[in-house]
């Protein structure tokens, strides 16, 4: 067993070291193989901070010094430790060089514990979640509300049924031709008033015989303005009509209180199955047109059929639509879309015959009546 020398004393600790060894096996300082004696240690001490200020030591390059495993205990620190990589960097009993040892393990501090929210600190949260659920059932509500609001049919020409006035009886009479000075009038002697009678592929329109004739085979509405230059508001016509060829969803009838393109008007159609409408087209912004019945389309029997005329008298005043057939009251409803416009015939090609034809042999506007049937 080494022998501790008493004039070896180590130069941190003040360790008594043997006369061999080169490290201190206390604190692991390099020690010179030189005796350094008691005196002279505790020359080097500070009087006041209790370490020494400096050690002079001399290196002995020819002995590989072997560093104890206990040379280094330490804590984890909080931060990752800065190593000195030169002299300049040293600190008190610290060599820089190959004599370095390796840094001791660093072990970064654990993340602070997450502590469960207070009662009071979860209801704002609650809040916040309640409110956005909410604020999503309101939105969807609207979209749904807003959606079923366009579910009408993108049709050219769609019917869209509303609730229909009572019929009149058939026993209340109407007066078809009040003894007034008419507004216009033309029983189609000829064509001196200046219908227009263009043709086309699948129409045609023609004065003969006392008639306008019209005919369609492109299952759309072939129409005939009034040929003069002005608009109507309260007036009463009555036209002779027949629809002498077509089926069922064929029809012909009047424009009433019409734009310059017919696109937003009143209308009447006297069916080929003897059933009447009352109605009102509505265009859109998309150009789509929907004709929204106010009455009907219901069956009179004032009404003829296909292949006989009807004397149609339509009185519109206000508010008021009237609709005679064949000297009886069949309809009165009332709607405030439009106050004035053009006047026209028409003939109506539906979908299920080839064709439709109608012949109007008479057509008189007269003032509206001071009182309404």
């Amino acid at each position: 067993m080494e022998t501790a020398n008493p004039d070896r004393l180590c130069p941190i600790c003040g360790r008594h070291l043997g006369p061999y060894e080169l490290f201190c096996s206390d604190c692991g300082t390099y020690v010179a193989s030189a005796p350094v004696s008691a005196a002279s240690l505790l020359s080097g001490l500070g009087e006041s901070s209790g370490v020494p200020t400096a050690v002079s030591v001399s290196e002995q390059p020819d002995q590989q010094p072997v560093w104890p495993a206990s040379s280094w205990s330490a804590a984890t620190p909080s931060s990752p430790p800065s190593w000195p990589t030169s002299s300049s960097d040293a600190g008190v009993g610290e060599r820089a060089g190959p004599f370095l040892p390796s840094p001791p393990p660093w072990t970064a501090a654990a993340p602070p514990t997450r502590q469960p929210a207070s009662p009071g600190q979860r209801l704002p949260v609650l809040v916040v979640v309640i409110g956005s659920i909410l604020a999503l059932v309101l939105v969807g509500s609207a979209l749904v509300l807003t959606l079923s609001l366009y579910r009408q049919p993108a049709t050219s020409r769609s019917h869209v049924a509303a609730s229909a006035s009572p019929s009149p009886s058939p026993d209340v009479l109407i007066q078809a031709h009040p003894a007034v000075t008419p507004l216009f009038s033309d029983n189609f002697a000829n064509n001196s008033k200046g219908w227009d009678t263009t043709g086309g592929p699948g129409f045609s329109k023609t004065i003969a015989n006392h008639a306008l004739t019209m005919t369609d085979r492109n299952h759309r509405i072939l129409v005939a303005p009034l040929p003069v230059q002005r608009t109507f508001s309260d007036f009463q016509i009555t036209v002779d009509m027949t629809l002498e060829s077509g089926d069922s969803n064929d029809s012909t009838g009047i424009y009433m209180r019409g734009d310059d393109q017919l696109a937003n008007d009143y209308r009447v159609d006297i069916f080929g199955d003897a059933t009447y409408a009352i109605s009102k087209e509505v265009t859109g912004l998309d150009g789509n047109t929907q004709v929204r019945i106010l009455s009907g389309i219901l069956a009179n029997k004032a009404i003829k059929p296909l292949g006989q005329q009807n004397e149609v008298t339509v009185i519109i005043k206000g508010n008021h639509i009237v609709l005679g057939v064949n000297g009886h009251l069949i309809a009165s409803v009332t709607d405030s879309s439009y106050t004035s416009g053009m006047i026209a015939l028409f003939v109506s090609n539906g979908t299920s015959s080839p064709a439709a034809t109608a012949a109007i042999t008479s057509v008189t506007v007269y003032p509206a009546p001071a009182q309404l049937p």
